[in-house]
């Protein structure tokens, strides 16, 4: 004798239903009796499947395909607050920051008190630069709900820019209490641990942040080029290079090697690689030539110093010099990775 599963039980008595032998059975047409009380399918409606292709698109990173989704929903269906909230989010990850900020104020002036739109208007804010209005935004949401984590996420990075680097772990750590998007706060995390000299603490971040990270290839890319400088600082030049080497080959590891060298405070070795990446390819010649120029005016024994180091990471989405006279004195990544989700995005100094 056999045993057969709870489920496996219940169809084989939908069998015997439908072919036992019974005088009393009525007749089945066309399968009627069957279909009964079993309900129609349930069908999706346009407005669902785009909903979802919309979400589909921003687990993949593609804000501005997401945006405009989105923009035909609200177009179909105005009444719906979410659909226009949900287009302005996308146009400020898209980086799209002057539509982002009008959709926003579209949607506040006809209630004060949304509460995400206003957080979204802080947080394009922050990303357009504007400091001090981002700032007063972000803590009027944080008065109004101290659980929302994006606000909570962008006042640590209001931190960061002030250099107040040990308030700005306590916001992206109580970001993560109420549950905030792993990716981005262990990121931002990772990277102040490392600008506060606690470079363990920030490895152990950044780690959970790329694994984090899923099937989202790109994200995982900014949080492990993080990972790799901040290997680099600590003078493990192996770890820092394997993880790299995931995305770069050729000249353009050669330039982060140099770089990663320079952090490691080698600028003999640096130097051997910004040659390894002339021979290579003249087609980096400008940045490779510039970065070691910059290596020989310094000195053999030059040590990176800190905005050294926090300009480096600036190129991935953290701090960035305001004048590009002291860009250039600094070795630059050939790859300008992205920041990630709801990090502030500046534009780059000029070469």
């Amino acid at each position: 004798m056999f045993k057969t599963t709870p489920k496996l039980l219940f169809i084989m008595s939908v069998v015997l239903a439908v072919t036992g032998c019974s005088k009393n059975r009525p007749q089945v047409k066309d399968g009627q009796m069957i279909l009964n009380g079993l309900g129609a399918p349930e069908v999706k409606t346009m407005a669902q499947t785009m909903e979802e292709n919309a979400k589909s698109a921003i687990d993949r990173g593609e804000y501005s395909k997401a945006g405009q989704i989105y923009r035909q929903l609200s177009d179909m269906k105005p009444e719906k607050v979410e659909y226009h909230i949900a287009f302005a989010d996308a146009a400020r990850r898209a980086g799209e920051l002057d539509m982002a900020l009008n959709a926003y104020e579209k949607i506040l002036k006809k209630d004060v008190n949304n509460i995400d739109a206003l957080e979204g208007r802080g947080l394009a804010l922050l990303a357009k630069g504007e400091f001090k209005e981002a700032g007063e935004v972000l803590s009027q949401v944080k008065k109004k709900d101290a659980t929302r984590w994006k606000a909570l996420n962008g006042l640590g990075l209001l931190f960061v820019q002030k250099q107040m680097y040990p308030e700005s772990i306590l916001y992206f750590q109580e970001a993560l209490r109420q549950k905030g998007d792993r990716v981005t706060v262990l990121n931002n995390l990772g990277l102040a641990q490392a600008i506060s000299s606690l470079p363990v603490e920030a490895t152990q971040s950044l780690t959970q942040a790329s694994a984090a990270s899923g099937e989202n290839k790109l994200l995982r890319q900014q949080v492990d080029m993080n990972l790799a400088l901040v290997y680099a600082i600590m003078g493990k030049l192996d770890v820092a290079e394997k993880i790299s080497a995931q995305y770069l080959s050729g000249s353009a590891l050669d330039n982060n090697l140099a770089l990663y060298a320079h952090l490691a405070k080698d600028d003999t070795l640096a130097k051997g690689y910004l040659n390894m990446a002339l021979a290579k390819s003249p087609r980096y010649y400008a940045r490779a030539w510039t970065n070691l120029e910059t290596l020989s005016k310094d000195g053999e024994s030059s040590a990176p110093s800190k905005a050294m180091a926090t300009g480096s990471m600036g190129s991935l989405g953290k701090t960035k010099p305001e004048d590009g006279n002291k860009a250039a004195k600094e070795i630059k990544p050939l790859t300008e990775i992205k920041p990630t989700k709801e990090l502030p995005k500046k534009e780059s100094p000029k070469k």
